[in-house]
């Protein structure tokens, strides 16, 4: 177990990627980095996400998310996708973070979501679900919602009311 950290996805809630052209473009989500900075002033940061390590490093470095590599938490790093059933399993014990919190644009029943609770040993109230990144839609309702998050987290990881 570790310290109470702040967990943030990667794909569609820091940036999105398009995989459907090669190849594979990315664009960071309008306020990303901004929201990276004020949650580096409350805690601990780290990116757990359902990307491949190796892919979320390379996305780290070209779009300058500030993790250093042991902060990035891929998929292969916590769990294992089987295709037939169409789920995500854990491959470690979970409880890594029990006073954690993740941001992510996903939730449960989604299948990554559930393994990524499961893997820090929350459950969803220390869970924050922001607006999936789509490029040029909802910026604002993301921008906008940030002081939220920002709140949410103080709440969860000081104990603060702000």
């Amino acid at each position: 177990m570790i310290a109470p950290t702040i967990f943030c996805d990667l794909d569609d809630c820091l940036i999105a990627r398009n995989y459907h052209v090669l190849p594979v473009i990315s664009v960071l989500r309008p306020g990303a980095l901004e929201l990276l900075a004020e949650l580096r002033k409350i805690g601990p940061v780290k990116m757990l996400t359902s990307a491949v390590h190796e892919a979320a490093v390379e996305e780290n470095e070209a779009h300058g998310l500030g993790f250093l590599p042991p902060d990035i938490i891929g998929r292969e790093d916590f769990s294992v996708y089987d295709w037939y059933e169409s789920k995500a399993t854990l491959t470690v014990e979970g409880n890594y973070c029990p006073g954690g919190v993740l941001i992510d644009n996903q939730c449960p029943p989604d299948t990554y979501s559930e393994a990524k609770l499961k893997f820090l040993g929350i459950n969803t109230t220390r869970l924050i679900v922001v607006p999936h990144f789509l490029p040029g839609y909802d910026d604002d309702r993301f921008l906008a919602a940030i002081p939220t998050v920002l709140s949410r987290v103080k709440e969860l990881i000081l104990g603060v009311n702000a």
